[in-house]
C-alpha cells in the first residue's frame, strides 16, 4: 500500500470504530423515577431492545446447557454473553452484576463483534485481491448504519455476522489442505450454533469441493468422495455443533415445542407468517424479497450503496472468478433463507453485509482498471462513499440524544398531574417503564386482546372493548412503531384496530395531541426522515413517542367511531345482524346464507352460529362438527384459546343474543379444572370485561353470574371485591360477607374491603364480624398514614360507638384529628354526636 492509501485505511478504521463505539452506554439519564429516587439512586439506567434483555436473561440462566432456557437461538451467544456478564459482575463485586453493568458489558462485546467483522473483511479482502480491494470494502461498508445499529446492541446477528464471514472465508481458503478443512468444519459449526442457518456454507463448502475436480467423471467424483477433507469437515460440524449444543442429543424434542416465541419452533412459524404475532403485522403486504431490496437495504445502508451491492453480487455470478462466485453463492443461499420469510427486519441483512461489500470492492476495483471509464467511476464511487459515510455519521446522532422514550417520560412528570390515568401499551417498544407506575395510574389499551381474537370477535364488540380501555384515561402516552404502524397495515385483517389507532394519533378519538417527541439522524442541518423504515430498526433506538390529552367530548368521540366501526370494509357485522334476525324468525335457509357470506371475515363466528341452526333442526352431528370448527380457527393458540369465551359471548351480546352469551361462558367455566392457573386468570379477567357489558345492557342478574364465574377462576381481591358488591346490592349478605372475606384472606390489608365487610356484617346482625372488620380499618388506617377520606373515617367511628366500642372510637377520631388537624371541627362535632369526650 502506498503511504497515502496506508494512510486513508486508518482514518477509515478509527472513524468506523469512533461510530461503532459513541454512545455504547447510552441510557444513563438524570432522570429518576421517584421509585428509584426512593432508593437514593441519582441517576437511571433505560434501555429498551426487547431481543438485547431476552438474550442477556438467557446468558444468565444457561445453567445447565442440555435445558437452554430458550431455543430460539443457539447457544453459542449465551455461553459468550455468560463468560462475559459473570465477568463483569465478578469484577464489580456483585452476583450478577447490575442493569446498567450488565447492558454495557455486553454491548462493548458487541462493538468488538463489529470492528471485528469489518477487521475479517479487510484481511480476506486483502489476502484474495490485494490492498485496494480491501481499502474500498472499509470504505464502502465501514459506515453503513446497518452496522452501526447492531453494534450497539447485544444480539444475536452480530456474532452471525462474524462467524458466517470467518467460515466463508476458510472455505474459499481450501487449497490449503487438511488443516483447512477442519478449521472451515469447526467455524461452520460455532456459526450453526448461533443460528441454523449458519450450516448453509456446509452447502458452499461442498460445492467449492466437488468443483474443485482434478479429473472429470465418475473416477473425479468419487476421489472427492473418498476425501479425507471432506469428512473432517463434516465431523468438526457435527461435532461442534452438539459439543456447544448438547440439548439436540439430549432432548431433540426441545426444537419442536411451540409453547412461546423463546422456543425454536414457534419462532419459526412466526418467521413464517404461519402465526401471526402483532410485531409481525408490519409485513402483511410486502413482497418476498422484493422488499428488501426496496425498502430495507435502503434504510440500512442508503440507495447508493444498496444498488452498488447489488452490481457487485452481478458482476461476480457472470464474469466474476471462482472465488467471487463462492462468495456470491453463499449471498443467494443466504438471501433465499430470509427473503421469502413473512416477518423482514432490517438486522436479517447484517450477514450479507461484508460479503456483498467484498463483491462491490471488487466491481468498483475492476471498473477502476479500465482507464477510460476510471473518472467517472471514482466520482460515482466517491459519491457513493460520501453519502454513506454522511448516513452513518447522521445515524450515530441517535446515541448522542436521549432516547424519545426518556425524554417523554421526562415530559410526562414536568406536565401531567400526579394520580393522572395515562393508557399505554404492551409490546417490546412500549412506554412502559418510562414514567413512575406510583405516581400515574396506568391503563393498559390492552389491544392485544381484540388481535388474538381475530374471528371470534365482531367488529362492534371490538369497537366497544377499546373504547372501555380508552375511556378511563387521562392522558394516552404510546410509540408509533410498537402498535400504531403494524395494525394500521393490516387494515384486511383487524380494520378495527387499524381505525382506532389512526383515529388516536390523528387527534379523532377525543384525545388531542401535545407532543410527539422523535430523534432523528441528522447531520449538518441535513436530516435523513426514516419514520416509515421498518419497526424494530426504528424502535430500538429511535422511535416517535405520542403524548395525547383527553379532551372535553370524549365520550361524545368515542361514541360516534363506535357507531361507525361496525361499517368499516372488511367487517361483517350486517351480515351476522342479518343472520341473526333471520334466525330468531325461524329462516334458517335465510341465516345459512347470510352466515356463509360473514364466514369470510369473521370464521369463529359464523361457525358458532352455525351451531345454533343445526340445533334448532335437531341436527346434533352438524352441530357436533361445527363446534369443533369454531374452535379450530385459532390465530393465537398462546392467548386466543382463554379469551374464546369473551371474545364469542362479547360478540353474541353486541348481535342481541345475551342469553346464548351466557351459555358460552358457562361453557368456559365448566372447563376450569383443565386449564393453568395462568388461562384462569386471563379468562377470568374477560368474564369481567364482559360483566360490564351485560350491565350496560341492563341485565345485572347475568353480571352477576359473570362477576361469580371469574372469581371462581381466579379468586384475586380483583375479582371477589366486584362479585362481593353486586351480591351485596342484590341483598345476598352471607354470600358478600364470605366473598370479603376470601378477598381478605389473600390481602388483608384493604381498607375499603374491610369497611364493606363491616357493614354487610352489621346488616345481617353480626356482631362480632362487624366489630373485627372495624377495627381492621382503624389499625391500617392509622398504619398507612396517609390522607384518608372522612367518608371512610367517620362511618367507622359512628359504627364503632353502635357496637359499644367507645374507647377505640374515641381513640381513632383523636389519632386522626393530631394527624390532620384540617378534619379537628368534622371530627369534633361527630363525638359530639355522639356523646363522647371531644377529640
Amino acid at each position: 500500500m502506498t503511504p497515502w492509501s496506508r494512510g486513508v485505511l486508518v482514518a477509515a478504521a478509527l472513524a468506523a470504530g469512533a461510530l461503532r463505539v459513541t454512545g455504547w452506554d447510552r441510557g444513563a439519564s438524570d432522570f429518576v423515577l421517584p421509585e428509584a429516587s426512593g432508593r437514593g439512586e441519582t441517576t437511571s439506567f433505560y434501555h429498551y431492545h426487547p431481543d438485547e434483555t431476552t438474550l442477556i436473561g438467557a446468558s444468565l440462566a444457561l445453567d445447565d446447557p442440555t435445558q437452554p432456557p430458550l431455543t430460539a437461538y443457539g447457544t453459542l451467544p449465551m455461553y459468550l454473553g455468560r463468560a462475559v456478564l459473570k465477568t463483569t459482575a465478578w469484577l464489580a463485586g456483585e452476583p450478577t452484576g447490575s442493569d446498567a453493568l450488565a447492558v454495557r458489558s455486553v454491548r462493548a462485546v458487541a462493538a468488538l463483534l463489529s470492528l471485528a467483522t469489518l477487521a475479517t473483511m479487510w484481511a480476506l479482502a486483502r489476502n484474495l485481491w490485494g490492498a485496494p480491494t480491501a481499502l474500498v470494502a472499509v470504505l464502502l461498508v465501514g459506515a453503513a448504519p446497518l452496522a452501526i445499529q447492531q453494534a450497539h446492541f447485544y444480539t444475536v446477528d452480530g456474532l452471525f455476522a462474524l462467524l458466517a464471514l470467518l467460515s466463508l472465508g476458510a472455505v474459499i481458503r481450501l487449497d490449503d489442505g487438511r488443516r483447512a478443512y477442519l478449521a472451515a468444519g469447526l467455524l461452520i459449526g460455532a456459526t450453526a450454533a448461533t443460528r441454523f442457518n449458519g450450516l448453509l456454507t456446509a452447502l458452499v463448502l461442498g460445492w467449492a469441493h466437488f468443483t474443485a475436480l482434478p479429473r472429470t467423471g465418475w473416477r473425479g467424483l468419487s476421489e472427492r468422495l473418498r476425501a479425507r477433507g471432506l469428512w473432517y469437515a463434516a465431523l468438526a460440524t457435527v461435532a461442534t455443533v452438539v459439543v456447544l449444543q448438547p440439548h439436540l442429543l439430549v432432548d431433540p424434542g426441545s426444537m419442536l415445542r411451540s409453547s412461546g416465541t423463546d422456543d425454536f419452533a414457534y419462532s419459526v412459524a412466526i418467521a413464517r407468517g404461519e402465526v401471526l404475532r402483532p410485531w409481525s403485522l408490519a409485513d402483511t403486504d410486502t413482497i418476498p424479497y422484493l422488499h428488501f431490496w426496496t425498502a430495507l437495504w435502503p434504510q440500512g445502508v442508503g440507495w447508493p450503496l444498496t444498488l452498488l451491492l447489488a452490481a457487485g453480487w452481478i458482476r461476480a455470478v457472470a464474469r466474476g472468478g471462482r472465488t467471487d462466485r463462492l462468495i456470491a453463492l453463499w449471498c443467494a443461499l443466504y438471501f433465499l433463507s430470509v427473503g421469502g420469510l413473512h416477518t423482514k427486519h432490517v438486522r436479517y441483512l447484517l450477514p450479507l453485509l461484508a460479503p456483498l461489500g467484498l463483491l462491490a470492492a471488487r466491481l468498483v476495483v475492476h471498473l477502476c482498471e479500465r482507464r477510460w471509464r476510471s473518472r467517472w467511476v471514482m466520482a460515482g464511487v466517491a459519491a457513493c462513499t460520501l453519502y454513506t459515510w454522511a448516513y452513518g455519521v447522521a445515524f450515530t446522532r441517535i446515541y448522542r440524544v436521549e432516547d424519545a422514550r426518556v425524554t417523554g417520560g421526562r415530559w410526562i412528570h414536568q406536565h401531567v398531574p400526579p394520580g393522572s390515568t395515562i393508557a399505554i401499551e404492551r409490546g417490546g417498544f412500549s412506554m412502559r417503564g418510562s414514567f413512575s407506575a406510583s405516581t400515574y395510574q396506568e391503563q393498559d389499551l390492552n389491544t392485544t386482546t381484540v388481535f388474538a381474537t381475530r374471528g371470534y370477535l365482531s367488529c362492534g364488540a371490538a369497537a366497544n372493548f377499546l373504547v372501555s380501555q380508552l375511556e378511563p384515561a387521562d392522558w394516552v402516552a404510546i410509540t408509533d412503531v410498537n402498535r400504531y404502524r403494524q395494525y394500521t397495515a393490516a387494515a384486511a385483517l383487524y380494520p378495527v384496530l387499524s381505525s382506532f389507532y389512526t383515529a388516536l394519533i390523528d387527534g379523532g378519538l377525543g384525545f388531542e395531541p401535545v407532543q410527539r417527541i422523535k430523534v432523528y439522524p441528522r447531520l449538518a442541518g441535513w436530516t435523513f426522515r426514516d419514520d416509515d423504515a421498518e419497526p424494530s430498526f426504528l424502535g430500538f433506538d429511535h422511535p416517535a413517542v405520542h403524548i395525547l390529552r383527553r379532551g372535553p367530548d370524549l365520550r361524545s368521540v368515542l361514541a360516534a367511531w363506535q357507531d361507525t366501526a361496525s361499517q368499516l370494509s372488511g367487517c361483517a357485522d350486517g351480515d351476522l345482524h342479518t343472520a341473526v334476525r333471520a334466525m330468531q324468525a325461524g329462516d334458517l335457509e335465510g341465516a345459512e346464507a347470510a352466515l356463509a357470506v360473514a364466514g369470510e371475515s369473521e370464521p369463529g363466528l359464523a361457525h358458532l352460529l352455525q351451531v345454533m341452526v343445526h340445533e334448532r333442526r335437531g341436527e346434533a352431528e352438524l352441530a357436533r362438527l361445527s363446534m369443533q370448527s369454531f374452535g379450530a380457527g385459532v390465530y393465537d393458540r398462546s392467548l386466543a384459546a382463554s379469551l374464546l369465551p369473551w371474545a364469542a359471548a362479547a360478540s353474541l351480546v353486541d348481535l342481541g343474543m345475551i342469553p346464548e352469551a351466557v351459555r358460552i361462558l358457562e361453557m368456559g367455566w365448566e372447563r376450569r379444572a383443565r386449564l393453568a392457573a395462568a388461562v384462569r386468570e386471563i379468562m377470568a379477567k374477560s368474564f369481567m370485561s364482559l360483566g360490564a357489558q351485560l350491565s350496560e345492557a341492563g341485565r345485572q342478574d347475568l353480571e352477576e353470574r359473570a362477576y361469580l364465574m371469574a372469581a371462581d377462576l381466579w379468586e384475586s381481591p380483583q375479582t371477589l371485591n366486584p362479585a362481593a358488591k353486586l351480591v351485596s346490592e342484590r341483598g345476598a349478605a352471607a354470600m358478600a360477607v364470605d366473598l370479603w372475606e376470601k378477598s381478605l384472606s389473600i390481602d388483608d390489608t384493604q381498607i375499603g374491603a374491610h369497611e364493606a365487610a363491616a357493614k354487610v356484617a352489621a346488616q345481617m346482625g353480626d356482631r362480632h364480624r362487624a366489630v373485627y372488620h372495624l377495627s381492621r380499618v382503624v389499625e391500617l388506617s392509622l398504619a398507612v398514614g396517609t390522607a384518608l377520606s372522612l367518608d371512610i373515617v367517620i362511618p367507622t367511628a359512628q359504627d364503632l360507638h353502635r357496637y359499644g366500642e367507645v374507647a377505640p372510637a374515641l381513640d381513632y377520631l383523636h389519632e386522626i384529628a393530631v394527624r390532620h388537624p384540617e378534619w379537628a371541627a368534622r371530627l369534633r362535632d361527630t363525638a359530639e354526636a355522639l356523646g363522647v369526650a371531644r377529640p
